[in-house]
């Protein structure tokens, strides 16, 4: 993905450079169009998202080295352009940590979602080493949900939904299915 990085940076690079941009008379003609300010103003907005997508989707180093490239292009315009306002340096400041924040967040929740899978996957081995498994049965939606164990002990076909409730009957001893129901 080497490619799809250097796009992820190089559209941070762009959305950070619209601040730069107004430090050189050059570019007058598009820092004075009337759109310019509502664009500068939704560059963080629009550079924290791919910020935070890239961390979310690739890694967290690439969000960090992201951020890391927002706040290295806006720190020299803000100090440049704001020597006597310290509102533009204070806005690239708390960008910058909502970002570290955010990319914090995302690894706290990539961490816990390896976890439960891992869970998952011993519950699924336990099951079928043990030769037991476990149903559930989600009453409001009708919907009922069959684990890989049970499906096995059952004969069941993994690729096929398994049964609704009103045909589970067979796999139960009549005593046991009337208690069921109740």
């Amino acid at each position: 993905h080497p490619l799809v990085v250097l796009l992820i940076l190089l559209i941070v690079a762009i959305f950070s450079t619209s601040d730069i941009m107004e430090m050189f008379p050059v570019f007058n003609p598009i820092t004075s169009h009337p759109i310019f300010p509502y664009a500068h103003d939704l560059q963080n907005i629009i550079a924290l998202s791919l910020i935070f997508w890239s961390a979310y989707r690739y890694s967290n180093n690439l969000g960090i080295v992201a951020l890391t490239i927002y706040f290295a292009l806006h720190v020299p315009y803000a100090a440049v352009e704001f020597t006597e306002k310290i509102e533009e340096l204070s806005r690239v400041f708390v960008t910058t940590v909502f970002g570290l924040v955010g990319i914090w967040i995302i690894a706290q929740r990539r961490q816990a979602e390896e976890h439960l899978a891992l869970t998952n996957k011993d519950l699924e081995t336990a099951q079928e080493l043990t030769r037991i498994g476990n149903w559930k049965w989600d009453v409001a939606r009708g919907q009922v949900t069959w684990s890989k164990g049970l499906r096995l002990i059952n004969g069941w076909d993994l690729q096929k939904p398994p049964p609704p409730f009103a045909e589970m009957s067979p796999f139960y001893t009549p005593d046991s299915w009337k208690k069921l129901n109740e």
